[in-house]
């Protein structure tokens, strides 16, 4: 008889504790249920995808689109610079806050050396495989002129530091050209 009381007992706590943990679960999912309503809505930012970035043309100081494959200096809509070389720089465009008009500004030019654009436009190459290469061959500066710094310089560094520095911590977005029409 005593093993009897003992069983009713268990099933009296296993009752209890199904409903504990229903009552949780339940709890749980309509949590989850108001926090997935409260992120459907309209977003304050949003991330605009483009299969472009932005170059800078050296001659006619404007921003013009290109693809994100190619290796700068390249071929500009103006021509060649007045040494002969290619004037479209790779120009990194940001805003503090959405990228419209006046918000958008244009934090420095990159470049990467001869050697580098060679490697990158081989057929098959390993990107990994030239990854240092590329960290020692990219040249930036600051796009109302200046000398052209080793992005792993201290010089170089100074420059991306300036440019997060005009917006408010958090607030920088970088900008693109609209997406082509497939």
């Amino acid at each position: 008889m005593v093993k009897l009381q003992y069983k009713r007992k268990r099933r009296k706590l296993t009752k209890k504790h199904k409903m504990a943990i229903a009552s949780a679960v339940i709890v749980a999912g309509i949590g989850l249920l108001i926090v997935r309503l409260q992120s459907v809505g309209p977003r304050k930012s949003t991330i605009v995808v483009s299969d472009q970035v932005w170059y800078y043309d050296l001659n006619t100081k404007e921003l013009f689109p290109g693809s994100p494959d190619d290796v700068a200096p390249i071929e500009a809509p103006s021509g060649q610079t007045p040494e002969g070389a290619p004037a479209g720089m790779r120009a990194y465009v940001f805003a503090c806050g959405e990228c419209e008009g006046d918000n958008e500004f244009i934090a420095y030019l990159e470049k990467f050396s001869p050697i580098f654009k060679k490697m990158s436009s081989r057929e098959g190459i390993d990107r990994a495989g030239i990854a240092a290469l590329e960290v020692q061959s990219q040249a930036m500066r600051r796009v109302d002129g200046g000398d052209w710094e080793l992005g792993i310089t201290e010089e170089g560094q100074e420059i991306i530091n300036e440019a997060v520095a005009k917006c408010p911590k958090g607030k920088i977005k970088p900008c693109f050209p609209p997406p082509t029409k497939k």
